[in-house]
């Protein structure tokens, strides 16, 4: 069962009695006047956590001295104020309190409070952040310490909260027209006046989860994060509306689309690639939420990027097959482009000669046709040296060697068979030293020389 974590960072002011609320501000919704934001979460919070959860506050060495400890900023610092929570019965997670962190004001400080933070964290922990107090940068490296948490040990981050007390000076000020600051508030404003609101800022963490979605599919051609994290925040609203929300079945049925045109070429979907219908209806879910617009705003700034990577493979003047090789040489996927290219150009001999009366791409025996001329002709075999198959499909053979361009097509196949029959073995076989470098070249130099001696002359 995963264990709840509730993980703080204590600063050094001395801080106010604050009455914090979660949504509406009210003397009924709103906790006790507390000065540590920590024990107000804590006690909102006292049903999420149970026994076998953590409460973890990081400390600088000043931080425990004088606000952890009893005595100095307070009668009772955070640490004996925990405890009697725990006393009370509001707290029954275990406290920890993990001292000597440093301020974080070199690298080496910063990396030793990643590894502190992370070295605190179990896998599949759910995590909730406060970032009230930490300070300057700190809130900046603790949300990038939960996105590494993650990825590496499957965290979940349920909320991020910041206590804004700063609201309680802004309503002074709008209120007096007076400008105080934070030492000030316990002189001008009554502890009656001093609410402030905890914001929920859990979608910055999704932002940065959609930052690296954007990323790898802007340099992997891989859409699996982005359809993931669509469909993680469309699952709770189709289910509220058992799928009767539009806009959101839009946006599903878009990033359902996306991952079928990816699928398509990850898994070498060759006939369904050539179709292109797949890959119409995925640009034009696209074209529509673009002019409608989605309530899902960082894949709403995904569809451009979208948009102009899918169009890749949908150019006119070269057959789909060679855009989706392209695509794979790009993106290295470099098995499939190898797959692509040679199954590509064996269907485009067989549309060539345009007698589907004789061949067809989808039937085996004529690929295998379109293969015995290629070594026919790359061998130079006589016609009375031919295997008997060739020779009952002599007018077939005949053919396909005189398709314009063939001495183009014919060596770019070629070109790639050794390395593609090495991938299918997996480099298994004995006389097998192929370099995993020489698959990339190769797959390159067969779509150059196509792209420059075929499709572009």
């Amino acid at each position: 069962m995963s264990r709840k974590i509730f993980i703080s960072f204590l600063g050094i002011t001395k801080y106010y009695p604050v009455r914090y609320y979660m949504e509406t501000p009210g003397k009924n919704s709103a906790s006790a006047p507390e000065c540590f934001i920590q024990v107000s979460l804590l006690k909102m919070l006292s049903q999420e956590f149970k026994r076998d959860d953590k409460v973890i506050i990081f400390l600088t060495p000043l931080a425990e001295k004088i606000n952890w400890n009893d005595g100095v900023n307070f009668p009772q610092g955070l640490h004996t104020q925990l405890q009697n929570l725990k006393t009370s019965g509001f707290l029954l997670a275990g406290v920890e309190g993990i001292k000597d962190i440093p301020e974080g004001f070199t690298s080496a400080e910063i990396w030793e409070i990643f590894k502190n933070v992370l070295d605190k964290l179990n896998v599949n922990d759910e995590v909730y952040l406060d970032i009230t107090h930490a300070f300057r940068h700190i809130p900046m490296l603790a949300l990038t310490i939960m996105n590494f948490a993650i990825a590496v040990k499957k965290i979940q981050v349920k909320a991020i909260y910041y206590g804004a007390f700063e609201k309680i000076l802004n309503d002074f000020e709008q209120q007096t027209g007076e400008k105080i600051f934070a030492s000030q508030m316990e002189a001008k404003i009554k502890e009656e006046y001093r609410y402030a609101p905890v914001l929920n800022l859990s979608s910055l963490e999704q932002l940065q989860q959609w930052s690296f979605a954007a990323r790898a599919f802007q340099e992997t051609g891989n859409s699996f994060f982005v359809s993931k994290l669509a469909a993680d925040e469309l699952k709770p609203l189709l289910s509220e509306t058992k799928g009767a929300h539009i806009e959101a079945n839009n946006l599903k049925q878009t990033a359902d689309k996306l991952s079928a045109v990816i699928n398509n070429l990850s898994t070498c979907r060759g006939k369904k690639i050539v179709a292109g219908n797949v890959l119409q209806q995925a640009l034009d879910c696209v074209a529509d939420l673009k002019s409608k617009g989605t309530f899902l705003k960082p894949f709403q700034e995904l569809l451009d990027l979208i948009e102009q990577k899918l169009s890749t493979l949908a150019i006119q003047d070269r057959p789909a097959w060679f855009n989706a090789a392209i695509w794979c040489q790009k993106h290295k996927l470099t098995q499939q482009g190898i797959t692509l290219l040679q199954e590509g150009i064996i269907t485009h001999v067989i549309d060539a000669i345009n007698k589907p009366q004789q061949l067809d791409t989808g039937n085996r025996h004529h690929r295998e046709l379109v293969k015995d001329a290629f070594y026919i002709w790359a061998k130079k075999i006589p016609k009375q040296k031919w295997e008997p198959t060739a020779i009952q499909n002599e007018y077939v053979i005949s053919a396909i060697l005189g398709i314009e361009k063939i001495d183009v097509l014919i060596p770019a196949y070629g070109a790639i068979s050794e390395k593609r029959n090495s991938i299918n073995h997996a480099g298994f076989l004995d006389d097998d030293n192929i370099l995993p470098v020489e698959f990339e070249l190769a797959l390159t130099k067969g779509i150059n020389k196509l792209d420059t001696e075929y499709f572009f002359t």
